[in-house]
């Protein structure tokens, strides 16, 4: 069996599945297309994956057509969920044939097909919509897409933190690096350091991310070591507070730090008990020394 052949499910809220059944209305469908969605953001894509194998010429070549508008930050946030159907990988490989970005994140999703994966690894940059020569032609290839009702499960739309249960450890190392926030924020917490350290490194994680880390009671010393290595969070005020607060910075590190910090800040800090004593001693001289 190919990786990913045995996730040949979607998972869809019912106000989803409502949209793509057998008695969903053309008008209501072409409404959606056209960007009235307000069902969350992952689910909205399913439903336009869905809806591009529909053999409704009209609703197939308008949600192909939304499926081309589609950015490769924007899909990167859907190809974050390690249970997407193994189609919606094919059909979004085909669409955006060529375009190396959304390719490597079809080629590292967990529930890729080997025949995905080869014809992107090694194979010409419009090799997945074959020899077809315009945007016809592609929508020709594209009207059996269709996912089979049977494979569509209207089930209540599941948050990262209950997908997350259902992954090993290897899937949620690739979770860590590429997943976004809601992914970042339940990943950060995992017991097994590889994990934990790996959202640090993911490219989308944000300052205001790694302030919220930087301010929590973090597992381990690893966390923070990272973010005391990386020179461009450090340039960030509130970050450099925190490191000094939290009493898994090295404490070399927290006083250098400290030594950055403002009046104001240094004489709290050495008032505060919920720091080192060596902190809050040298906060109290540095203090001293700026008012002299």
């Amino acid at each position: 069996m190919e990786p990913g052949a045995g996730k040949g499910v979607v998972r869809l809220s019912p106000a989803a599945a409502r949209l793509v059944g057998v008695e969903a209305r053309e008008e209501e469908q072409l409404e959606f297309l056209g960007g009235s969605s307000s069902l969350p953001f992952s689910e909205t894509c399913s439903v336009i994956c869905v809806l591009a194998g529909s053999r409704n010429r009209r609703v197939q070549e308008a949600a192909l057509q939304t499926l081309r508008s589609m950015t490769p930050d924007n899909l990167a946030e859907f190809l974050s969920d390690p249970q997407l159907h193994p189609r919606f990988l094919e059909l979004i490989a085909r669409v955006h044939a060529g375009d190396p970005v959304v390719a490597e994140l079809v080629v590292w999703h967990p529930a890729v097909t080997d025949s995905t994966r080869k014809a992107l690894e090694g194979a010409p940059a419009d090799s997945l919509i074959g020899e077809a020569e315009s945007e016809g032609d592609e929508e020709a290839q594209l009207t059996e897409f269709g996912i089979p009702e049977s494979e569509i499960d209207p089930v209540q739309f599941r948050t990262a933190y209950q997908q997350v249960q259902q992954l090993g450890i290897g899937d949620k190392i690739k979770m860590a690096l590429t997943g976004n926030k809601e992914w970042r924020t339940v990943l950060i917490k995992e017991t097994i350091k590889p994990i934990c350290c790996s959202v640090l490194k993911n490219p989308r994680i944000t300052e205001s991310e790694i302030l919220t880390i930087a301010r929590s009671s973090v597992q381990y010393d690893d966390i923070i070591r990272i973010i005391c290595a990386n020179r461009e969070w450090l340039k960030k005020y509130p970050i450099r507070k925190a490191l000094v607060e939290n009493h898994r910075t090295p404490l070399p590190v927290a006083l250098k730090l400290l030594a950055t910090l403002g009046e104001k800040d240094l004489a709290s800090l050495g008032k505060s008990k919920n720091i080192s004593s060596v902190i809050a001693t040298q906060a109290r001289k540095m203090a001293l020394t700026k008012r002299s």
